[in-house]
């Protein structure tokens, strides 16, 4: 500190020229000095009550004993600087004031010592209290931190369990339609898959939650994603907040991770809500302007304070104190560096936010209409399925056995080996990646002991890419995430039972 600074001093004095003294050494070194003397304990509890930047004590108070004192203020303001004085009593008490938790120890003959001893113990409590300061947030980070860890956890169980049943869901609709000898103009069965495979991605963002985002660019339309978008918000939105959502022209058909760009459209569009509070406007838009897309999430809200505006996008910084968790907007600022954009803010407090994420035009060929109801690939020979989800076995086994091929079913790792012990084995494996006594990885441990060669096929609930890289490495004949459909499915047997000629 600049000795031209003010400071707010408690002097426990009982002589009045006595403090006086003091306060006068001080401010001839500069100090601009706001001071109260006490010289008893009541006159001590009620100045307490308010705030002081140090305290001076007389060695010897009548009915005042400095430890005592430094005990009181100690419980009241544990970082202020509390210096001894006395008149008396010769240094050799220094180590006893210090030892007992003074910051320092003045002899009043010696008072040119004062000053320096005042700012020197300022400026350490200074860097005391910021240190302090530093931990606390870190402990919030760290809380914060194992929060989403417990989060992620939830997330990936949940997934886990809504990709099972999304499986069965896709292979019954399949199924449904086969039995109506093929028919592919059902509207409710088409409408039904549409519907799964959007509750597919959303799982899939669950397992990002979980296990990190993975960058897989697709074609889209942007136009369409907004869409979709605005019908997933506008029934979550309260009656005094309108939504206005604007398409661009002439737009190509741009290449993007589709889920990762819907989160961070998502996460501006909850964050515009809340910034409403009272009657209030969203409006998003998208253009092209100079050889980028850009996409615009604007609120009639109360706006970001100008010193927080540069910091909008640090993780675990959040503008909502501790009701955010600082995550959002970091994360739609990493979305977008990973599709080479940025994004930034434009803010005036009291008269709303405009957030806008930009990118190059990456354009492709538009996207082929999906039809959920492909021809299955017909096959022969034996497959052997394994899951520890009766419903998935039963619905696998029926696929399977409507594309030609003879069909095991072993609920769990005990009853595949007892299958494969058997004298018919099969051509192929399906099998969940984990299951309660061992997964594919320990099946495929007994084959090679064995020198049994079988083609295995891994799924998984939990599709993430690090699975899919261990099942490439680790010698299985291919992965098949969940949920997958019937298509899926007997495309991933054909392809195993007959691979694709090398050149």
């Amino acid at each position: 500190m600049t000795t031209t600074e003010s400071i707010r001093l408690l002097v426990v004095e009982d002589q009045p020229l006595d403090a006086q003294q003091l306060i006068e050494e001080l401010e001839l070194y500069g100090l601009q000095v706001f001071w109260l003397r006490v010289d008893n304990n009541a006159d001590l509890m009620a100045a307490l009550c308010e705030s002081w930047d140090a305290v001076i004590c007389d060695f010897v108070v009548p009915g005042m004993r400095w430890e005592n004192t430094l005990t009181v203020v100690r419980g009241k303001l544990a970082d202020v600087p509390f210096i001894v004085v006395s008149g008396k009593r010769g240094e050799e008490y220094a180590v006893e004031t210090l030892r007992a938790g003074c910051s320092d120890f003045v002899v009043k003959d010696r008072l040119m010592r004062l000053a320096p001893s005042v700012v020197r113990e300022l400026e350490r409590a200074k860097d005391t209290r910021a240190l302090r300061v530093s931990q606390e947030q870190l402990q919030v980070e760290l809380q914060r931190a194992r929060r989403l860890e417990a989060t992620g956890h939830l997330a990936a169980g949940l997934a886990h369990n809504l990709n099972n049943i999304l499986t069965v869901i896709m292979g019954s609709l399949d199924l449904a339609r086969y039995e109506q000898g093929g028919e592919t103009d059902n509207g409710y069965l088409r409408d039904a898959m549409r519907a799964t495979e959007r509750a597919s991605k959303l799982t899939r963002q669950l397992n990002q939650l979980a296990a990190g985002p993975s960058f897989e660019p697709a074609a889209v339309d942007l136009n369409d994603m907004l869409a979709h978008l605005e019908m997933l918000v506008r029934p979550g939105l309260p009656e005094r907040i309108a939504l206005e959502v604007t398409h661009g022209t002439d737009l190509p058909i741009m290449v993007v991770d589709p889920v990762m760009l819907e989160q961070a459209v998502l996460n501006l569009i909850l964050n515009a809500r809340d910034a409403i509070d009272g009657n209030g406007k969203i409006s998003c838009g998208v253009r092209i302007d100079d050889g980028r897309w850009i996409i615009t999430v604007e609120d009639t809200g109360h706006g970001i304070p100008y010193d927080m505006q540069e910091r909008v996008f640090e993780p675990f910084f959040s503008t909502k104190g501790d009701a955010g968790t600082g995550l959002g907007l970091s994360t739609t600022y990493q979305i977008m560096k990973n599709h080479d954009g940025n994004a930034s803010l434009f803010s005036v407090p009291g008269q709303g936010s405009r957030f806008e994420l930009s990118a190059p035009v990456k354009t492709a060929k538009a996207p082929v209409a999906s039809d959920y109801f492909n021809a299955l690939r017909e096959g022969h020979g034996r497959v052997l399925v394994v899951d520890d989800t009766e419903e998935i076995l039963l619905t696998s086994r029926a696929i399977l056995k409507q594309c030609g091929y003879q069909v095991d079913a072993a609920n769990g790792f005990t009853p595949a080996i007892e299958s494969l012990a058997g004298d018919v084995r099969p051509d192929v494996i399906i099998t969940d990646s984990v299951m309660a006594e061992g997964g594919a990885a320990d099946i495929l441990q007994w084959l090679n002991r064995r020198h049994i060669e079988i083609p295995i096929i891994v799924t998984s609930a939990f599709a993430t890419d690090e699975q899919h890289r261990y099942s490439t490495k680790h010698g299985f004949a291919g992965f098949l995430p969940k949920p997958f459909n019937a298509d899926r499915l007997s495309a991933m047997v054909a392809a195993v039972r007959e691979p694709a000629p090398q050149n």
